[in-house]
């Protein structure tokens, strides 16, 4: 992946958002570690749309301790 961009800034969550605004910071690290260790590749499919490509590891999928 060619860099990576933290989600810090949040005004990306959708108002509609249900998890608890003290939660979406801890969520958006864990999407940004995610990302960062496991997608290997991104193919652009549309303008707004790609496929992330997962390192194929168990680890990966199991749960999140958030």
């Amino acid at each position: 992946m060619i860099g990576r961009v933290p989600l810090t800034d949040l005004s990306w969550v959708p108002a509609a958002c249900t998890l608890p605004t003290g939660e979406q910071p801890l969520r958006a690290t864990a999407f940004d570690d995610l990302f960062g260790q496991a997608v290997t590749a991104v193919d652009r499919i549309e303008n707004q749309r790609a496929r992330l490509v997962v390192r194929p590891d168990p680890a990966i999928a199991a749960p999140s301790p958030i």
